[in-house]
């Protein structure tokens, strides 16, 4: 049963216990008070018992047994015993009155029975018994015309006492039904009052302790049923259901302190998961897992940093495969230069006979002039063709260094990522310091993704430096390529030239052997030029295949990296097979080594 119910139904038993004892004390008052049952019951057994036998202050009976020990002599020892029996009874009535509480007038007038009795004892003991026992009889009737008298005289005392008694009980009886009807209002007043007090008293109890425990009981259902944002408050602030509900929140508090950590348990593990996905190289990793709304712009930064860092990464593995391309056309291209350049060479060579051919045989010079023209025609294409191709070089280089600057703002972003991802992890720390002891688990992982953010930097500095130094190199590169297309249209200034004298050695033999010194002279420039130019061809060779090597490693570096859909790497072109100058002879034979220390600073 409630508390409230039993409390209403404890209320209503005592109201009805109350008013049965009600009743049942009146009935009892009405039962025993002055008037009532029980005292008229009494009454009448005392008028009965007043009517059998003679009271003993009434000395009627005494004066009876005188006349009869007067009518039997013969029997006066029982007469006079009889007699001395009842003035005995008389005498301790009269203490007894003498004692008792009765007002001063009755007492008054007792005392005044008390005088005619005594001269009745005493005329009765002194006169009348020895009469009767000397058989004087004429002694013996004056003596009970004495007695007689003395009778009369207390007879009339005892109806003056009867009178006063009389008034007396009648006032008696009144004044105790005074005090009975007094009683009653009391007992009714004081029942009134009862009721209204335990009336009061439910209502309190009501109040302080049966609606505080409802209270109590409801936030405690509502705990049970998960509500643990349910709460009561409660108007007095000490007492023991106070106490009682104040224990209540701190379970409350407790459970919705143990759920908040299980919440950022699971927050913590999922992003836990996540960072090591990151340090797997596992940049498809999302965190689909819903989190509370305190902590789902965590989730949404996460996956928005992964996204960021795997797009940077799929652009990086991109240009690193046009790197590796344009590295490939790069080496192809000076494959091609330094096997033109090598023919050019061998050109130049056989053009050195002829003109040796010409100081040997002037007869010819029309003949040889006509080749030696063909051949420096021949040679003025070549240098075209290079100067084409160095062009296009040129163009290559420049769409390296273009590359290469995308690839510096590629490791600008990552660095950037890497700040901000640095930033998060130093904010997550701080919250986790806020945290307290619920948060150290968590101020681990963001150490963690700190030290990770910072790797992150670092590696993309280290990248940044290489493309720096690749950079350069390409730039050197671009230079050289430059300088080579300057020294071919040198050289096709140079066949111009000599296609001229050529002309001129036809219209003049002896013009064409005064100046055949010069010609020879100016192939050897030609010659020099070659050699430059070879040596200029294999730094480029040798440039190509470090940016090559760079831009394997930088897709080696990528590869590592799942960004959840692979990036097809261009296959780098294999470079031509290097063609070796055939053996010259005379002035061509003393060309210096294309290893030589002089052309590295070249």
């Amino acid at each position: 049963m409630q508390i409230g119910k039993a409390t209403l139904a404890g209320t209503g038993v005592i109201f009805a216990t109350l008013a049965a004892t009600a009743l049942f004390v009146g009935a009892a008052m009405a039962t025993i008070s002055v008037g009532g049952p029980i005292s008229n019951d009494n009454q009448q057994a005392s008028d009965l018992v007043a009517d059998i036998l003679p009271p003993p202050v009434y000395i009627l009976e005494s004066y009876l047994e005188a006349r009869l020990a007067m009518a039997e002599p013969q029997r006066l020892d029982h007469h006079a015993a009889r007699l001395k029996k009842l003035h005995g009874e008389f005498d301790a009535r009269q203490k007894h009155w003498a004692a008792s509480t009765l007002p001063d007038d009755l007492k008054a007038q007792v005392h005044k029975v008390d005088a005619p009795a005594r001269r009745f004892y005493t005329e009765l003991e002194l006169r009348f018994l020895p009469s009767l026992k000397r058989g004087d009889e004429v002694a013996a009737r004056q003596s009970v015309a004495r007695l007689a008298a003395a009778y009369a005289d207390h007879r009339r005392e005892i109806d003056q006492l009867v009178e006063q008694t009389a008034v007396y009980q009648a006032a008696t009886r009144q004044t105790g039904d005074s005090y009975v009807t007094m009683a009653f209002v009391a007992m009714a007043v004081a029942g009134l009052v009862l009721l209204l007090v335990l009336t009061a008293a439910n209502l309190l109890l009501r109040r302080h302790l049966v609606d505080p425990l409802k209270a109590v009981s409801a936030v405690m259902w509502r705990m049970a049923e998960g509500d643990l944002k349910a709460e009561a408050r409660l108007d007095k602030p000490v007492d023991e259901i106070a106490d009682m509900m104040r224990a209540i929140e701190v379970f409350r508090k407790s459970s919705q302190a143990c759920l908040a950590a299980d919440v950022q348990a699971g927050v913590v593990r999922e992003l836990t998961m996540g960072l090591e996905a990151l340090a797997s190289r596992n940049l498809a990793y999302r965190i689909t897992a819903s989190f509370p709304p305190e902590f789902e712009p965590l989730r949404i930064s996460f996956n928005s940093a992964t996204e960021t860092l795997c797009a940077v990464v799929t652009r990086t593995a991109a240009s690193a495969g046009n790197v590796l391309n344009g590295s490939a056309e790069i080496r192809s291209a000076s494959g091609d230069l330094a096997q033109r350049t090598e023919q050019q060479a061998a050109n130049i060579e056989e053009s050195a006979a002829a003109m040796r051919e010409v100081t040997g045989m002037v007869q010819q010079t029309a003949r040889n002039a006509r080749e030696v023209g063909e051949q420096v025609s021949d040679a003025h294409g070549s240098a075209t063709e290079g100067g084409i191709v160095v062009t296009r070089a040129v163009q290559a280089m420049g769409q390296i260094q273009k590359s290469s600057s995308e690839i510096t703002s590629i490791i600008d972003v990552i660095d950037g990522i890497a700040f901000q991802t640095n930033l998060l992890a130093l904010n997550a720390g701080v919250e986790a310091a806020r945290a307290g002891e619920s948060g150290k688990g968590f101020a681990v992982v963001a150490n963690e993704v700190r030290a990770l953010a910072q790797r992150s930097a670092d590696a993309a500095s280290d990248i940044k430096a290489l493309i720096g130094a690749s950079h350069a190199s390409v730039a050197e590169g671009v230079a050289l390529v430059d300088e080579t297309g300057t020294v071919l249209t040198r050289i096709g200034e140079r066949v111009a030239a000599i296609n001229d004298r050529i002309a001129e050695i036809a219209d003049s033999a002896q013009a064409q052997a005064l100046r055949l010194q010069q010609v020879n002279q100016a192939v050897s420039d030609m010659d020099k030029m070659t050699q430059q130019n070879a040596a200029m061809v294999e730094q480029s060779n040798a440039a190509a295949r470090s940016l090559a090597d760079e831009a394997n490693d930088l897709a080696r570096l990528v590869e590592g990296f799942d960004t959840g859909h692979r990036t097809r790497q261009p296959a780098p072109r294999a470079a031509p097979p290097k063609h070796r100058p055939a053996p010259v002879a005379g002035n061509l034979a003393l060309k210096a080594d294309p290893d030589d220390a002089n052309w590295a600073s070249f």
